[in-house]
């Protein structure tokens, strides 16, 4: 796993300038761990209290036909609530997924047909995977197989209040 910090003060994370690393392909794999290092309390983040993990886009621009798996801490319960987050022509869009433990997780996504895009979470559980929730997401429009990934950021639009640490692998 890559390792991508965001450091105090700021909104994306270290990979900000690789943010556009293009994908050429209609399946992707996204490892990632939810550690103690993402902890923090939501009520120092006033906007939405909600952290983007990972995601990609389906043609250039994150606000535009783009998902990605977000999460809000809640330390008093030591787990993390989980929503799939998502943009159709520019209209973003979330369906909650639910609270979940420290652990290692997978995000899968392939596109279905050209407009419909198909998402699994798993999570690691005695040595295996196991889905713990998926989604079908129809998009208004036909969906460019290029893409980007959309690297972690702290917090909707606010900066980090404290240095934070990602553990991320995609293929």
């Amino acid at each position: 796993m890559a390792t991508y910090i965001i450091p105090k003060g700021f909104h994306f994370c270290s990979a900000f300038c690789k943010r556009f690393k293009k994908l050429n392909t209609d399946i992707n794999f996204f490892e990632f761990e939810l550690t103690g290092d993402n902890w923090y309390d939501f009520k120092q983040v006033k906007i939405s209290g909600k952290s983007k993990i990972i995601g990609r886009s389906y043609g250039f621009g994150v606000h535009n036909n783009s998902i990605r798996i977000v999460f809000k801490a809640d330390k008093r319960t030591n787990q993390f609530h989980l929503w799939w987050y998502w943009y159709d022509r520019g209209v973003r869009k979330h369906q909650y997924i639910g609270k979940f433990g420290v652990g290692k997780y997978k995000f899968l996504a392939f596109m279905a047909t050209d407009n419909t895009v198909c998402c699994y979470l798993n999570r690691l559980e005695h040595d295996k995977w196991v889905i713990v929730d998926n989604i079908y997401i129809k998009f208004t429009e036909k969906l460019e197989e290029t893409g980007y990934y959309c690297f972690p950021f702290f917090g909707g639009k606010d900066r980090a209040y404290k240095t934070f640490v990602w553990h991320v692998h995609f293929n």
